[in-house]
C-alpha cells in the first residue's frame, strides 16, 4: 500500500511541478521546475519497481500495467509541455494541456483509482478470509476447552474414587477392629 500512496503522491506532485512550468516567469525557472520534475519521475519508478514486486493476483497485474502505460502516456505529455514552457510557447502548452495532457492525465488518474480500488477489494477479501479462519480457530479452541474440562472432570472423579475406596475399606475394617472383628473381606 506504501509504494500506491507514494506513486500517487509523486503523480500528484508532478502534476503541481507541470503547473509550476507553465506559470514559471523566466526559462531558467522552468528549467528549474523540470529538473524536479524528473526526479519525481524517478521517485514514480522507484515505487513502481517496488510495487510490481508485491502482485499477488491477475486483476492487480492488469490494473498495474494499465498504470504503467497511462502514466508513461502522461509523462510524455509532460516532457512536451516542459519542452514548450521552457521555449516560453505559452499557447503550445496551452494546447497540449487541454488536449493530449488532460486525456493522459484522466487516464492515469483513473488507473489509479482501479489499482487503489482493486486494493481495498483485495484487502477486504483477505480480511474476511482471515476472520473466517479466526472464528475457525476460536471455535476449535473452545470445543478442545470444553473436552479437556470433561476429560478433567472425569479423571478428578475416577481418581477420587480410587483413592476413597480403599480409604472406605479401611475405615469399615477398623470400626470392624474396634468392635472386636478380625476379620476384613
Amino acid at each position: 500500500m506504501k509504494d500506491v500512496l507514494a506513486m500517487a503522491a509523486s503523480f500528484q506532485q508532478i502534476q503541481v511541478g507541470a503547473r509550476d512550468v507553465v506559470l514559471a516567469e523566466t526559462p531558467a525557472k522552468a528549467r528549474g521546475f523540470v529538473d524536479q520534475s524528473k526526479q519525481l519521475d524517478e521517485l514514480m519508478l522507484k515505487a513502481e519497481e517496488s510495487y510490481a514486486t508485491s502482485l499477488f493476483d491477475d486483476q492487480g497485474k492488469k490494473n498495474f500495467e494499465a498504470l504503467k502505460v497511462a502514466f508513461d502516456e502522461y509523462w510524455r505529455q509532460a516532457e512536451r509541455v516542459n519542452q514548450l514552457a521552457v521555449q516560453n510557447k505559452d499557447a503550445a502548452v496551452m494546447a497540449v494541456l487541454v488536449g493530449d495532457g488532460k486525456a493522459a492525465t484522466v487516464a492515469m488518474q483513473t488507473a489509479m483509482d482501479a489499482l487503489t480500488q482493486h486494493m481495498i477489494e483485495a484487502g477486504k477479501e483477505i480480511s474476511d478470509a482471515n476472520t473466517v479462519t479466526a472464528n475457525g480457530a476460536v471455535t476449535t479452541m473452545v470445543t478442545l476447552i470444553v473436552i479437556g474440562v470433561v476429560v478433567a472432570l472425569g479423571l478428578s472423579i475416577f481418581l477420587s474414587r480410587m483413592i476413597s475406596k480403599p480409604i472406605g475399606r479401611s475405615c469399615t475394617c477398623s470400626g470392624r477392629w474396634l468392635r472386636g472383628t478380625w476379620g476384613c473381606a
